[in-house]
Order: C-alpha cells, then sequence, then structure tokens
C-alpha cells in the first residue's frame, strides 16, 4: 500500500517538480515557489516566515511542506 508522504516523496522528487522548485533553492525560496504555484500569489509575512522556519529547524522537509500545501483548504 501506497501512503500520501511515499507519493509526496514521489513527487517531491521528480524532474517536473524540480522545474517549479529545483533543489538549489534556499528554503524561503521554495516556500515562495510553493505560494506561487499552489496559490497563485505571493506568500504573507506570517506564513513565509512560519514555513521557513519549519524547513530550516528540521520540524518538516520540503516534501511535507508540499503536501501541506497541496492538501490546504485553499489550494
Amino acid at each position: 500500500m501506497v501512503n500520501y508522504s511515499d507519493v509526496a516523496h514521489i513527487i517531491c522528487h521528480s524532474p517536473e517538480f524540480a522545474l517549479i522548485a529545483p533543489p538549489s533553492l534556499s528554503n524561503q525560496d521554495f516556500v515562495i515557489a510553493m505560494y506561487a504555484n499552489c496559490f497563485g500569489r505571493e506568500p504573507d509575512l506570517i506564513g513565509l516566515n512560519s514555513w521557513t522556519n519549519e524547513l530550516n529547524v528540521g520540524l518538516q522537509d520540503r516534501c511535507d511542506v508540499m503536501m501541506n500545501f497541496a492538501n490546504s483548504s485553499e489550494n
């Protein structure tokens, strides 16, 4: 059985995803890319800082953040 986390990791490491959010992006630029591609807008300062901090301190990885954006009510 495949779970959401497995699917997120497959997508997050795909060549297609790398076109949207290259692995070389900083965590902050990755979050900006997620806002642009999932919500079609710039991030609000609180959201940008919160998601960037989650990545910076290792509470979530980029695949987790991508899955959270994909599953959000705004998307």
